[in-house]
């Protein structure tokens, strides 16, 4: 083996090293992720039931409970979180409306429910550690959304 073969090598240690240390420090420092949801159907309004059976926005629960599941599982993937066992998780919602009619904050957090279902699923956990809630109403934005971040605390 010549010098520079050894030279080589020596740097391809060192750059593995580099990429491993990397990654168990990205490993620990994700306690945090973020996605973005539509803008909650108006059947899952609670003050649109009206007396109505379940069955009535069940389709809507459906739909949108995927949605935050298969937005939750991108955003983990993406960022390199990863829950752990016996955490207990904080949820922002930021509600930006479609336009800009007056809204009830705890009826936006109702409608949310299925969603929070996805998330929970696609993070492995069970809601009930969802311990602590954080909604706040934001800018009106064409279609609306809802921006939700997820962290440990």
């Amino acid at each position: 083996m010549t010098n520079q073969d050894l030279k080589g090598i020596a740097r391809l240690q060192q750059t593995h090293t580099y990429a491993n240390a990397a990654r168990q420090l990205s490993r620990v420092a994700v306690r945090e992720f973020t996605l973005t949801l539509s803008w909650p159907a108006s059947e899952l309004m609670q003050n649109r039931h009206d007396g109505r059976h379940w069955s009535f926005a069940a389709n809507e629960k459906a739909a949108y409970r995927h949605e935050g599941y298969l937005m939750a599982l991108s955003a983990i993937n993406t960022s390199g979180f990863e829950s752990r066992d016996g955490a207990r998780y904080r949820i922002s919602m930021t509600f930006h409306a479609p336009d800009n009619r007056r809204r009830d904050v705890s009826n936006l957090h109702a409608a949310m429910k299925s969603a929070l279902d996805g998330i929970a699923s696609a993070m492995g956990v069970d809601d009930s550690s969802f311990v602590e809630h954080i909604q706040r109403k934001g800018h009106a934005v064409e279609r609306g959304r809802v921006d939700v971040c997820v962290e440990e605390i």
